[in-house]
């Protein structure tokens, strides 16, 4: 992915080594920078009674678009700077951070839907003409044994009722992630001008 990114972001630099060092360095420093701001700004605007508790999630929200777009403009890494401005964000505040929770409560669960969504519509017709046994095998593999076989490992002689393991690795993190990295590969891929499948 690193060497795919490099290619798209020419005008950042040409050299691995220095673009991940731009990554690694920018991402925090413009994290630390806009969390700063927000946070006290909604500290402030919270105390002198400025802004409504209603505008507080949209607040964290934009905190994070703004963290990421001025990251990747700066040749900064845009997740790691979106998660130190959390960081930052929620320390100004001094942990009265109720609305974030109730916000991630609810717009955050359509968000992710909404993940999924995209996830969908843009891979799945991509390769739905290539699916065949093994591939469908796999996939059922990787919901049952492949996904439960870590977790009960990794919970060995921790005294866990082999019901709940069984519900830990069934309902653990579903793999978010691993969804936000295949698309930002896919988008790699094609603004390089090559086929992703």
């Amino acid at each position: 992915m690193a060497f795919l990114v490099v290619g798209e972001h020419a005008k950042c630099t040409s050299d691995l080594v220095s673009f991940t060092a731009l990554q690694l360095a920018f991402g925090p420093i413009v994290g630390l920078i806009v969390g700063g701001v927000a946070g006290w700004l909604a500290k402030r605007a919270g105390t002198d009674g400025w802004m409504d508790e209603v505008f507080e999630g949209p607040l964290a929200l934009a905190t994070a678009a703004l963290a990421y777009a001025l990251a990747q403009e700066t040749c900064g890494n845009g997740f790691i700077s979106v998660f130190v401005a959390g960081l930052v964000f929620g320390h100004m505040l001094e942990g009265k951070c109720k609305f974030i929770l109730e916000f991630a409560e609810a717009e955050g669960h359509v968000l992710v839907l909404l993940a999924f969504l995209i996830f969908g519509a843009v891979m799945v017709p991509g390769v739905i003409a290539d699916v065949n046994w093994i591939m469908v095998l796999y996939a059922f593999l990787s919901l049952t044994i492949i996904r439960l076989l870590p977790v009960a490992i990794s919970l060995v002689g921790t005294g866990v009722s082999l019901p709940t393991v069984a519900f830990l690795g069934w309902f653990g993190p579903r793999g978010l992630a691993s969804i936000l990295f295949g698309l930002l590969v896919l988008e790699q891929l094609q603004s390089a001008g090559e086929k992703p499948f």
